[in-house]
Order: structure tokens, then sequence, then C-alpha cells
């Protein structure tokens, strides 16, 4: 109960200060007023202005890996696919030679493979030939197979992808 009767005043006494606050009024015009305190500085003008967008610089750019190709075989330079700068991939054909040198080449071995293949017959009947037309077969078949590794060594290809820097072939047709 005495609980009850403080709680009781303290309401009370909380009612009485809200509205004795309330009538406090501020009548307009009755604050002080400042002198406003000016800075001197420095003003700066913003301009639009045209700036360089590409700056020059010097240098060297190396590459980090390079590689000098070369033919297997000798002969003339019928094309170039490539100039300085071109990106290729490997596999890429760079340069082509003639390969007419290198045909003549294959041929002449299968005409000797053709012969000594038309010998191993008839020396089938002699038994003292036949081991000589067989050492012949066999040397013909390399030679066969050598012209013709070389005619494909008439063409150039890209060895890995990369960027050409430099050619220092010319050709004439």
């Amino acid at each position: 109960m005495v609980k009850n009767s403080i709680s009781s005043i303290g309401i009370s006494f909380a009612i009485i200060f809200f509205f004795m606050g309330c009538n406090d009024k501020i009548k307009p015009g009755t604050t002080n007023e400042t002198t406003a305190s000016s800075i001197k500085t420095l003003v700066s003008v913003a301009a639009i202005s045209n700036q360089p967008f590409v700056y020059e610089a010097l240098g060297t750019i190396t590459a980090q890996e390079g590689s000098t190709l070369s033919s297997k075989i000798m002969g003339e330079v019928k094309a170039i696919n490539v100039k300085e700068g071109n990106l290729v991939k490997q596999g890429d054909i760079l340069v082509v030679l003639d390969k007419r040198q290198v045909d003549v080449g294959l041929r002449q071995s299968e005409a000797g493979l053709s012969e000594a293949r038309k010998a191993k017959a008839a020396l089938a009947q002699a038994k003292d030939g036949v081991a000589a037309a067989q050492s012949r077969i066999q040397q013909a078949e390399a030679t066969v197979s050598g012209a013709g590794f070389s005619r494909k060594d008439a063409t150039i290809t890209a060895p890995y992808s990369g960027t050409i820097t430099a050619k220092n072939i010319k050709f004439f047709l």
C-alpha cells in the first residue's frame, strides 16, 4: 500500500511539472544577432582545357622468347604469308618454298623403286641376284621415304603461337 501511494505521488508531480513547462514560450525577435565573420582566401576559377590522351615515351620492348626459323631444304621462296606484327598460331604456314625440285626427286625415287621391284621379279629365277635385288628395294624405299619428308619441308610453319617481329627474306615472282 505504501508503494501505491508513493507511485501516485510521483505520477502527480510528473504531471504538474509537465504542464508548468508548457507555459514558457519564446517570443520572436528576442534572440541576439551575431555579426558574420569573413575569411580572406585565394579563389581559383575552374576552366575546361584539352589534355593529350596519348603520351609519347621512349623505350625498348624485347620478346621473352624468340625463334629463328629456317628451311631444311634449299629452294626459291614462293610466298611469305606473314608481316611484322602479325599474330600466328602453332601450325600456321609462314613461308612456302618452290616444291618442284623436291617433286622431281620424289618421282626419281619412285621410278627407282618401281625398277627395283621389276628387277626383283626377274631375279627371282636366279638365286644369286635375289639378295642384291632386296638390298636395292630397301635402298629405293628409303630414298622415297626421305624424298617424301623433304616435300613437307618445303613449307615452314609456326612452331608455337606468338607475334612476328621480323622477317629477313624477300622473294621475286
